[in-house]
C-alpha cells in the first residue's frame, strides 16, 4: 500500500509469516520473495514491513545492535534471529525495539497467561530520524489475541506558496437591478444612445466603447479588495433559492411518507440543474 502524506511517499508491507511448525523450506522462501518484493521500493520512499512475523526478537540486541534498538521483550529465538538477519539483508531495524516501553507497550499477543511479542514494524535505517514513538495499544485487539501496534512518523509538512492577489471588477453586480440601471445611464450619457454615429477609424471607436465600457464599471460595481474569506456564491439567484427549497421541502414531506421519492428525485435534479445554469451563466459573464 503506498500512501502520500504532505510530501512524504511511505510504501507498506503486510506480512505473515510462516510459523514455528512449518518446515525450513517454507521459512526461507518466504523471507526470500519478502527480500524481492521490498528491493523493488524507491529508496525515495519510506518503507514499512509489518505484520505477525512468528518470531521472538528478544530484550536485547545482542549480535545485532545495527537492527535491534535494545527495548525488546522475551526471550530470542531462531524464528525471531530471521527477523533480525532480514533486517540487516535490507538495512531496517525492528521499530518496536528503538524505544524503551513498559511491558504492557510492548506485548503484541497475549493468550491467557502467555504473553509474547510477534508482530513487528521494520523500517529503513536511514528513516530512523522520522520515528517520533512505536507502542502497542494494550486495551484494543486487532484480530484475536494480537495486539495494535502503532507508529508514529513525522512528516514534512507541505508549504502551501501564497497566491498573489489580482484585483478583479465585480462585474457580477450588474445582476443588481439598481447597478444595472446606473450603468446604462453613464454608459448612454458618454456614448450617446447610438455609439456608431460617433466619428473616427473602427480601431477608434472601438477603443473608445472599451475604455467608456471599463470605466463605468469600475465606476459603479468597483473592485474586489482581497481574497474572499469563503467560497463565493455569487452566481446564487433566485431560480437558485426557490429550486432548493422546493427540493428540501419535497425531501421532508418524503421522510414522511406524504410524496413519493420519485417527487423528490425530480427536484433535486432541478436544484441540480439550476445551480449548474447559474454557474456557468456567472462564469462566462466574468
Amino acid at each position: 500500500m503506498k500512501l502520500m502524506v504532505g510530501e512524504t511517499i511511505f510504501t507498506a508491507i503486510s506480512v505473515y509469516a510462516p510459523q514455528c511448525g512449518l518446515s525450513e523450506e517454507a521459512k526461507d522462501g518466504f523471507y526470500d520473495r519478502l527480500i524481492a518484493v521490498a528491493s523493488k521500493v524507491s529508496e525515495k520512499e519510506v518503507l514499512a514491513v509489518a505484520g505477525d512475523f512468528n518470531g521472538h526478537v528478544g530484550k536485547t540486541s545482542d549480535g545485532f545492535e545495527e537492527v535491534h534498538g535494545g527495548n525488546g521483550y522475551g526471550e530470542r529465538n531462531t524464528e525471531g534471529e530471521r527477523i533480525l538477519e532480514f533486517g540487516f539483508a535490507m538495512d531496517m531495524l525492528v521499530a518496536n525495539t528503538v524505544f524503551k516501553k513498559r511491558e504492557s507497550h510492548l506485548v503484541t499477543f497475549e493468550s491467557g497467561t502467555a504473553k509474547t511479542q510477534v508482530d513487528y514494524l521494520l523500517v529503513r535505517k536511514k528513516d530512523r530520524k522520522l520515528l517520533s514513538d512505536v507502542k502497542v495499544i494494550p486495551s484494543e485487539e486487532i484480530v484475536t489475541q494480537h495486539k495494535p501496534v502503532v507508529c508514529d512518523f513525522k512528516v514534512k509538512k507541505v508549504c502551501q506558496v501564497k497566491r498573489k492577489f489580482i484585483p478583479r471588477r465585480k462585474i457580477w453586480r450588474l445582476n443588481e437591478e439598481q447597478v444595472k440601471s446606473e450603468f446604462k445611464d453613464q454608459v448612454d450619457e458618454l456614448l450617446g444612445t447610438n455609439p456608431r454615429s460617433a466619428s473616427g477609424s473602427v480601431e477608434e471607436q472601438w477603443k473608445k466603447l472599451k475604455d467608456t465600457l471599463l470605466t463605468v464599471t469600475e465606476q459603479t460595481c468597483g473592485w474586489t479588495k482581497g481574497p474572499p474569506r469563503h467560497k463565493v456564491t455569487w452566481w446564487w439567484n433566485e431560480e437558485v433559492v426557490n429550486s432548493i427549497k422546493e427540493k428540501r421541502k419535497l425531501w421532508s414531506d418524503w421522510k414522511r411518507g406524504l410524496v413519493n421519492k420519485e417527487m423528490y428525485l425530480v427536484a433535486k435534479r432541478t436544484a441540480r440543474r439550476a445551480i449548474y445554469k447559474a454557474k456557468t451563466e456567472a462564469e462566462k459573464a466574468s
